[in-house]
């Protein structure tokens, strides 16, 4: 089954995406992710969720 994906939610994800922030089409499911470079940093470093702040 082919998933559906908004060129607005692409557009969007465009206009975001910075030298910080990159951003992502999950092709499982056709959503679109914003990551920081933070959020990436952390993955890599294997950090505790729980010591993220919650959002």
């Amino acid at each position: 089954m082919e998933n559906i994906v908004k060129l607005e939610d692409i557009i969007e994800g465009l206009e975001i995406q910075s030298d910080e922030m990159r951003v992502f089409l999950n092709l499982r499911n056709g959503e679109v992710i914003t990551i920081s470079d933070e959020e990436i940093r952390a993955a890599e470093d294997e950090a505790l969720i729980e010591e993220f702040p919650t959002w």
